[in-house]
Parts: C-alpha cells; structure tokens; sequence
C-alpha cells in the first residue's frame, strides 16, 4: 500500500519550512505500509531492530505482529518510489526467538537524513507546546549527526540537514501478546509503550523513550534523550547518557543511571537505587529505600514516609528532606560541598552524628540524650539509639528540623 504527497510550506517565526506527512525535505514523499504476523506466544522473546524512526509498541489484542510504516522523499516520485521499496523486513532466528530486523539499503546509502520527532511531547507534564517546540527547532536548525554501526555496516544519521543523505525513515508498531519479552533497539527516534504487560527492553542510541500503563521488568536505555515512565508496575532500569528521566507512579525497585541529566521521581514505592554523574535528583511522595549519588547535584525530597534507608551522596549540591523520618534504619547524607537538612515529623530512633568544615549545625529534633555540640560537631542520640546516623558536608550548613 502506497501514499503520495507533495511537500508543503508554511511560516515559522517568518521563516519558510518545506515538509509534508514524513516530515521530510524534499520536493516528493511517499510511504509504504509492510505487514507481518508474527505467531508469537505468552514467554516468548521477539527481538526487532530498527535503523531510525518512531517506534510504538502495544498490546497484541490477538493479533502479534509487526506494521512497518516506510517513509521516503526524494526529488521526483519515482526515486522516492525505489527508495521506498528498497526496505524490507527480515525475519530470522526460532519459533520461540523471532528476530525481526528492518532491513535498508546499506550497500547504496551510508549517509540517512531524519526528521521525525526525537522527544514525546504527549507525555511531559512539563509543558508538551514548549517542548515540541524545543524538538522542532533543533531538527529545524540542523540538529546534529549519529554515527552509528547498524547489520554491521558503518552509518551516519543527519538530523535536520536537507543536503546530506537519503530522506528514508520506518516507523514501526509492534503488537505484542501478554507476558512476551521484548527485546527492542532502535537507533534513532522516539519509542513509545503502552498498556504493555511482560518483559520489555527498549535501546535507544538518539531519542527518548515513554512509557505508560506497564507491568512486568521494563530496562529502558538511550544514548541522548529523555527518559519518561508513567504508571509501571515492576523491577525498572532507566540508564540515560545525556538527558533527563521522569519517573511517575512506580510500584517496584528501580536503578536509574545518568551521565548528565536531571531525576524526578514522584509516587514511587520500592527501592531507588540511582546514579548520576551530574544531575539533580527530585523527590516527591516516596517510600522505601533511597540510595542516591550525584558528582554534582541537588538532592531534594518531599512527602518520604516509610522510608527505611537513606544512603544520599552528593560531590557539590545541597541535600534537602522532608516527611515522615521515623522509620529510618540506616542514615547516611553526605555533600563534598552543600547545605543539609532533613526536617521530619517524628525523629528517628538512633544515634545521630552530624560533622561539618565549614558551616554551622542546628539541631532541633526533640528527646535527644548525650548531646554532644562544639563548632562543627554535633552528636545525640534518639529513642532507643538502635541505629546510627551520620550526616556530613565538607563546606555547608547542617539543619536537623521539625516540620
């Protein structure tokens, strides 16, 4: 099945953009639409790699498979034509393993130019205009170049950039049966799941991943981009090289790694576990166990309750907590440089050492026993003193309050 359109104009910020429904540059589009079935069962594993385009995975309702949407542009109609019909989608491995990898023209072109959206608007709480906005702009202004290995072969990805490489981009939709594992890694471009339940892996070299109404493991990694989990249920790993992660109603531990790149993380119950080399990590409505580590970053945390471990490290940035402290078994905050301060309803039982270079202590947590307090130091010890806590910054204020 074929469509065909001819590029269209219209004025950004009194400037002219040419593109049409691929969201390609060039004079004429085209796309064709692949289907393949795939009898794949509940445990089964289905392995799909992708070169570059949008990606959605979704429930089977019956039917597994995969639709391949390709999208091609080039200068007259019968290029894009033979462009279009050079990409096919091969299917190898077991019965039980499908592989499903699209397959392009690599012998012919190494250089492929993109413009199909990098983030997903639809599913920031933060501003979707803003932000779809921002994504426009980037590829508008030339965005950047991927390099890349795909089916072994060498390849450039040019985003936003209307003289380099072949406009030829698929875009996939996977329908996967309940409790299947997917295995995905698509290059570049934007992957979304939904309503999805069993094993789900996504790899992303160049563009974000969301997620909504998930249960079962879900690892979700991308080289650039952003990460968002909305409603998951189960074991999560997010690991981002640049970008942020925003995480939503998580019931289930999750490990979190950032090269670079902001963490919020609201209604979460289970044990975080998270690593960024500079990033803040934002808190709301949390219970379990936190275990946080920042080179350089802010800390902050609201509503905690049921808390049972706090371990938080950050090389420059301020710690800031507050809720319901009470339950805490193990406390360890620490900041090279920073502010601390854990305001709490209800002090924890154990013994509290607070240490500080450079800076003052206030401690106002009620019933303490053998206060210990000079400049720099401060030492008490709470209820049955069961536990011990140690809170210290290298150049910073120590504030223990009631809130």
């Amino acid at each position: 099945m074929r469509a065909r359109n001819l590029a269209v104009a219209f004025v950004v910020g009194g400037m002219v953009w040419i593109g049409g429904a691929s969201g390609a540059w060039a004079d004429t589009q085209t796309s064709r639409r692949i289907e393949r079935a795939i009898p794949l069962e509940t445990g089964q594993t289905l392995r799909v790699d992708n070169l570059l385009g949008q990606v959605q995975v979704r429930p089977a309702d019956g039917h597994p498979g995969v639709t391949a949407i390709v999208h091609a542009s080039a200068d007259q109609s019968t290029q894009a034509e033979q462009l279009a019909d050079s990409v096919r989608l091969a299917l190898t491995g077991s019965s039980s393993q499908p592989h499903l990898a699209v397959v392009y023209p690599l012998s012919q072109y190494r250089v492929y130019r993109y413009t199909g959206p990098m983030n997903d608007s639809t599913h920031d709480e933060h501003g979707s205009l803003v932000n779809g906005v921002a994504t426009f702009l980037k590829v508008f202004w030339g965005g950047g170049n991927t390099h890349i290995r795909y089916d072994g072969q060498p390849v450039d990805i040019v985003t936003g950039d209307s003289h380099k490489g072949v406009s030829l981009a698929v875009n996939l939709v996977i329908r996967l049966p309940e409790n299947a594992v997917l295995d995905l890694d698509n290059q570049v471009g934007l992957v979304s799941v939904e309503d999805v339940v069993g094993d789900t892996r996504v790899a992303v070299e160049r563009g974000s991943i969301a997620t909504v109404r998930t249960r079962g493991p879900l690892r979700a990694t991308t080289g650039s981009g952003v990460i968002t989990i909305a409603d998951q249920q189960g074991d999560t790993v997010l690991k981002s090289g640049s970008g942020s992660i925003r995480v939503r109603n998580l019931v289930g531990s999750i490990r979190t790694r950032q090269g670079s790149g902001d963490f919020t993380g609201r209604q979460l119950q289970g044990a975080l576990h998270g690593r960024a080399g500079s990033g803040d990590f934002e808190l709301q409505d949390v219970q379990g166990t936190l275990d946080i580590r920042t080179g350089s970053g802010d800390i902050t945390g609201r509503e905690l309750h049921q808390i049972g471990s706090l371990r938080l490290t950050s090389g420059s940035g301020d710690t800031t907590l507050s809720g319901d402290l009470s339950e805490v078994q193990t406390l360890s905050v620490k900041s090279g440089s920073g502010d601390i301060e854990l305001a709490t309803s209800r002090a924890p039982s154990m013994h509290v050492t607070a240490k500080t270079s450079s800076g003052d202590i206030d401690a106002n947590w009620p019933g303490d026993r053998n206060r210990q307090s000079h400049r720099g130091y401060f030492s008490a010890v709470y209820g049955s003193g069961s536990h011990a806590g140690d809170i210290a910054t290298g150049s910073g204020d120590i504030a223990l309050t009631i809130h």
